[in-house]
């Protein structure tokens, strides 16, 4: 990734730390309490009533009897992501995290009660700070000339034959109930939300 980030470093007048680098799946991050419904408990809203034994049930009748029934859909369809934060960058003495991101949305359809594979997108991402670039107006254009770069620029993903498809901006307001790092997911979220509506649309065409 050092080949990229010297990219960005230079395009966006930053600098890079070349920091330590983990994956936010297997890394505890810090959250607070979204919980904003604390009325709601499990023995006021949830399944109260006992079963009829506290043994385990056979529910392979019940089963046998659903498979037996024509299946009600046809398409099933859902979306991956896998955030990484992979360096920091400065800009006016203040550090913000570079975060790369995999996404995969899939589709799958059922046909004579086989499954088969419908579609499948995938993109490779890259969320930086707003700041990296100052000038609001021309923000997206700024980005995606980055990508352009790296694409035609960085050796080893030219080596191993890959590109980046995306390179998004994150917001760096200040919120003293959320960390730095969520908002760079929340852009590579919000891009595989877009990306399951794109599909969506698609299979309603």
């Amino acid at each position: 990734m050092s080949n990229i980030m010297d990219i960005i470093a230079e395009k966006t007048n930053g600098k890079s730390y070349k920091t330590y680098k983990y994956c936010f799946d297997n890394y505890s991050v810090p959250s607070f309490n979204y919980d904003d419904h604390a009325e709601i408990t499990w023995s006021k809203y949830g399944e109260t009533a006992p079963p009829m034994n506290l043994e385990a049930q056979n529910m392979k009748p019940l089963a046998d009897k659903i498979i037996s029934e024509k299946p009600l859909f046809t398409y099933f369809l859902d979306g991956s992501r896998h955030t990484y934060k992979v360096d920091d960058i400065a800009y006016n003495n203040q550090v913000y995290p570079v975060i790369a991101g995999q996404i995969g949305i899939s589709c799958c359809s059922r046909i004579n009660r086989n499954m088969q594979k419908h579609a499948f997108k995938n993109k490779l991402v890259v969320a930086l700070p707003q700041c990296a670039c100052s000038d609001t107006w021309k923000r997206e254009v700024f980005f995606d000339n980055i990508k352009t770069t790296i694409n035609n620029s960085a050796t080893r993903l030219k080596k191993i034959n890959i590109q980046i498809t995306d390179v998004l901006s994150y917001s760096t307001k200040k919120d003293e109930f959320e960390k730095i790092e969520n908002k760079g997911i929340a852009a590579i979220q919000d891009l595989m939300i877009d990306q399951e509506i794109e599909m969506v649309t698609e299979l309603v065409k």
